[in-house]
């Protein structure tokens, strides 16, 4: 099986080989398994492909706030964000609820500007914009 990294951030590499539901996934030089749940056929030796999704959402928002507030060096101690999926019954609708707490001595204004900002990441950004996938098949 082919095996490629990739130290460009906007390529990500995944193979399978016939251990079940086991995933490599390249990026950025990094390594990272992905799986199912055992109720699903897998070995859970990793998060799932939806669960990844929804942590690339997380991580970006956090990383967001944190960034902002270090840029203005306001007392941000830390930061959490849950992120929850919602689906209507019989519909296409999707909804990400964000759950922010954010950790240190930071006024009103700045907490609301945080929350603000947590909307400028660019995994929220790319979710929340029309997204095409292109699909080709390899030779």
């Amino acid at each position: 099986m082919e095996t490629q990294t990739s130290g460009n951030p906007e390529t990500a590499f995944a193979s399978i080989a016939k251990d079940r539901y086991k995933i490599l996934i390249h990026s950025q030089g990094h390594t990272i398994i992905c799986d199912e749940a055992e109720e699903s056929g897998g070995q859970d030796l990793g998060m799932n492909p939806f669960s990844l999704l929804l942590s690339s959402l997380a991580g970006s928002t956090v990383a967001t706030i944190r960034r902002y507030a270090d840029n203005r060096n306001w007392h941000l101690d830390g930061a959490e964000v849950k992120i929850a999926f919602k689906k209507v019954v019989h519909s296409e609708t999707v909804t990400l609820s964000k759950e922010i707490t954010l950790h240190g001595k930071l006024s009103r204004e700045q907490k609301t500007k945080l929350l603000l900002i947590a909307s400028q990441c660019t995994v929220h950004q790319i979710l929340t914009n029309d997204v095409f996938i292109d699909t080709s098949l390899s030779e």
